[in-house]
């Protein structure tokens, strides 16, 4: 059995505490609707990623699928990582409001990165015809976008 099983496990059963705490508070605010939104991001990507353990072991026979799972799994970390700004904005002093105008270009800049996640190369780095890990312009535009959400982050609570 693959061992990042075991990560998404524990990422799922985090997602049904998160869903127990939303569901139980009756007020609906931008916290709880960021949280629904962070929830339903989570179990998307869970998906994503059990359907890459499965794909990745069978390369050759779902190559295009496989594309089209891992380069959702990419987009997917760059739309988590903007709402996860968001969420840290709203229960910060900020107190900004996710459909706030001011928000505008942090959201073109996501859907900018989300595109570029789509189009720029990925390599595919394998052994015996498994997939073992992902490199290139695309998987390092997701690494430097985290960086720049996690900054921000750092900066808002500081």
């Amino acid at each position: 059995m693959n061992s990042t099983i075991y990560f998404s496990l524990c990422s799922l059963f985090y997602c049904i505490m998160l869903l127990f705490i939303v569901f139980s508070n009756k007020k609906t605010n931008d916290e709880h609707r960021i949280l629904k939104i962070l929830i339903a991001s989570n179990l998307i990507g869970l998906l994503l990623e059990v359907a890459g353990m499965f794909l990745g072991s069978n390369y050759k026979q779902f190559e295009i699928i496989n594309a089209i799972v891992l380069r959702a799994m990419l987009v997917y970390h760059v739309v988590w990582a903007s709402m996860f700004v968001i969420f840290v904005m709203d229960i910060s002093k900020q107190k900004i409001n996710f459909k706030d105008k001011k928000l505008f270009p942090f959201y073109a800049l996501m859907i900018l990165a989300s595109i570029l996640v789509c189009v720029l190369p990925i390599i595919y780095n394998t052994k015996n015809d498994v997939i073992i890990y992902t490199s290139g312009a695309a998987v390092q535009l997701v690494y430097i976008y985290s960086l720049m959400c996690e900054i921000i982050c750092l900066f808002i609570f500081w």
